[in-house]
């Protein structure tokens, strides 16, 4: 199984070991690859966890079989918002974030148009 985790501060790296513990092939991408200043710290942060680091979201998500959101709760709407033209259909996206249910609602009716199954 192909995982993709966004969001690759805290909750990411744990989630990470214990998917490649159970075999699976696991990516992450973390908007911190997006600046300059913070870019190879990030991409060497994934690396040392044993994990492949994308070079964008988008590429990150394109093949993933589950997606695992560990993004800030402020960016969790957004995040599903950038990925969703990019998602293979009937992929699963598993939000951990705390939001309010009109934001989970948004991220449903957003993936679910590509047939992704929301969690």
């Amino acid at each position: 199984m192909n995982v993709t985790i966004i969001g690759f501060g805290e909750a990411g790296p744990v989630f990470g070991k214990q998917l490649l513990n159970k075999g699976m092939e696991v990516t992450a991408w973390d908007i911190r690859q997006d600046n300059v200043s913070t870019e190879n710290q990030q991409t060497e942060k994934t690396r040392a966890h044993g994990i492949t680091p994308a070079t964008s979201m988008l590429d990150a998500v394109k093949k993933a079989d589950l997606i695992v959101s560990t993004v800030t709760a402020s960016q969790a709407l957004i995040a599903a918002e950038q990925a969703a033209n990019s998602l293979p259909r009937a992929c699963h996206w598993l939000d951990l974030n705390s939001v309010t249910p009109v934001t989970k609602k948004a991220i449903n009716d957003i993936l679910s148009d590509k047939e992704v199954l929301f969690t």
